[in-house]
């Protein structure tokens, strides 16, 4: 008889001990596979912003060239792998430019200043500052 009740204590601890063990194991795969997920997001932030700037750039030049051939152009918008990019510039000398660059569900916008300088019939544009707002 008490051969008995010992294998059924022995058998209570060890599907005890399996359920505390699968409990664990569990916590611990969701926590590896919530970190992972965090980690991916935060990987495609970078990439998403450093893609946007790279694009920004590439919008400053464009408007830089676009004054030099006239020094009156005023706003465009360009679509360079599938980034928006609109071009705003406003002032005399020195112009003010608002590049906003959105792309998916985040938006970026950058301030530059340039002077635009008639040389007979060629116009030089000269970058002042460019940052991010």
């Amino acid at each position: 008889m008490i051969l008995k009740n010992l294998r059924k204590i022995k058998g209570s601890v060890a599907l005890l001990s399996i359920l505390i063990i699968s409990a664990v194991l569990i916590i611990a795969v969701v926590s590896t596979a919530e970190v992972q997920i965090n980690t991916s997001k935060q990987h495609q932030n970078n990439l998403s912003d450093d893609s946007m700037y790279y694009v920004a750039e590439a919008c400053m030049e464009e408007a830089m060239l676009r004054l030099e051939r006239d020094n009156t152009y005023a706003f465009g918008n360009l679509l360079i792998n599938d980034v928006n990019c609109s071009i705003a510039v406003v002032g005399s000398n020195p112009k003010d430019v608002t590049i906003n660059v959105s792309y998916q569900n985040y938006s970026q916008t950058f301030n530059a200043q340039v002077s635009v300088e008639n040389a007979g019939q060629v116009n030089n544009v000269e970058l002042m500052s460019w940052e991010e707002s």
